[in-house]
């Protein structure tokens, strides 16, 4: 072989064969990328939070969050804290009305909704009135990293579960994946408020309300669109 051709062999083999390989995967680097990736605002989705003076339980009560109130995120603290059954560390923010303080980050969610967004503008209203809930309602998240959920109830039961479109088909084995299911019986005052008993123990709640002129429901914050809801009888 010409030694010209033999050295341009020997290299490229070397090349190929001796790289040190590359333990970060792209699935790893976009993880570590999107690590401390925060939205500009988050909402909040319990009943009511407190804002404190300082990022400890200790702190002086400076104010509070309504549901779904939304607030600016600034910074991340360093301390986790437990609170029931959620460890996460308590955000400094800023609410819309020029208060800044501390507020604990189980309860902080991201969300792509801004103050002119149509739920803040529009403003949702409590139902009062008897409403029929039966059906199949979908659940698209704002984030599209994020779950699409669907909830069936029937008379007796509820199903909650996941779907990715255009399969939308329940998926229900909450041995092996890590979000939340329902599956079994519900409680419904018939006009106002649901309680759904997730495999968790926890409880997922939802409420009833009006919003552009069509009542539906409402759960952490999220307004399902009524126009998407299908009728039991529409099901396969």
């Amino acid at each position: 072989m010409n030694k010209k051709y033999l050295i341009i062999f020997f290299t490229l083999t070397t090349i190929l064969f001796c790289k040190k390989p590359n333990h970060n995967s792209t699935i790893s680097k976009d993880k570590e990328e999107s690590k401390n990736e925060y939205s500009e605002y988050k909402k909040n989705i319990a009943s009511k939070l407190i804002i404190r003076d300082k990022p400890d339980l200790s702190g002086k009560q400076i104010g509070y969050l309504n549901k779904c109130d939304l607030v600016k995120f600034i910074s991340e603290e360093e301390n986790i804290i437990k609170i029931d059954d959620l460890e996460f560390p308590f955000y400094k923010i800023q609410t819309l009305d020029g208060i800044t303080g501390y507020a604990y980050g189980g309860y902080l969610w991201d969300t792509s909704l801004t103050p002119e967004s149509d739920f803040y503008k529009l403003k949702y209203v409590l139902n009062k009135s008897p409403f029929n809930i039966l059906g199949k309602w979908k659940q698209y998240p704002e984030d599209e990293k994020q779950l699409n959920y669907y909830y069936i109830f029937t008379k007796d039961t509820v199903t909650l579960d996941y779907y990715f479109p255009p399969e939308e088909e329940t998926d229900f084995t909450p041995s092996q994946d890590p979000h939340e299911y329902a599956k079994g019986p519900y409680t419904y005052d018939g006009c106002c408020e649901i309680n759904v008993p997730l495999i968790s123990g926890k409880i997922l709640k939802f409420n009833v309300v009006k919003f552009k002129g069509e009542t539906t429901l409402m759960a952490n914050c999220f307004i399902f669109d009524s126009k998407l809801k299908e009728e039991l009888s529409d099901l396969k």
